[in-house]
């Protein structure tokens, strides 16, 4: 009878895991419909030796200090993107905004253009500074409390924002 219990947990423990994963494949299909120059389809996204970091320098295994880093929460979504110093071709920034579990925004140096698009819902850290991005900054989401876009062509007011917010 010991082993009944014991053989529930394992089935627990494998649908926790089949969970998180497709949650993972969710995030990662829409990365790969949105930026495939970065997402290449089919592949675990949030393993940076995964994606095409376009020049971008990281290490193995990737960190946060690395020029390219993508990291997933515990949910699976990918909550971070960092891209910077790539090699990539001039073009606008994705639109991000159908990743709701994405928290932090890095693309400083990638020579992006255009107008900045929608934000995340829950974007707290943007920073895409020494682009060559133009037009008017966009409304920012509730939650943003870090925004850096220095060094690009940007006009028109700074939208409203929180008393935590900085701007730089």
């Amino acid at each position: 009878m010991t082993l009944f219990p014991s053989a529930a947990i394992l089935v627990v423990i494998s649908v926790s895991a089949l969970a998180q994963n497709t949650s993972t494949n969710a995030d990662c299909v829409i990365a790969t419909k949105i930026w495939p120059v970065v997402f290449p389809p089919n592949v675990n996204c949030c393993d940076t030796a995964n994606i095409n970091c376009n020049g971008a320098k990281y290490s193995k295994p990737a960190t946060d200090a690395d020029d390219c880093y993508i990291k997933c929460n515990s949910n699976g979504s990918i909550d971070t993107i960092k891209l910077a110093n790539s090699a990539l071709q001039p073009g606008p920034i994705p639109d991000f905004s159908q990743l709701t579990g994405l928290t932090h925004l890095y693309l400083p140096n990638n020579r992006f253009t255009g107008v900045i698009g929608s934000f995340p819902v829950n974007l707290i850290i943007f920073y895409a500074g020494d682009n060559q991005l133009t037009g008017v900054i966009p409304s920012f989401p509730n939650k943003l409390t870090y925004f850096d876009v220095g060094s690009n062509k940007l006009s028109g007011p700074i939208p409203p924002f929180s008393e935590s917010f900085i701007v730089l």
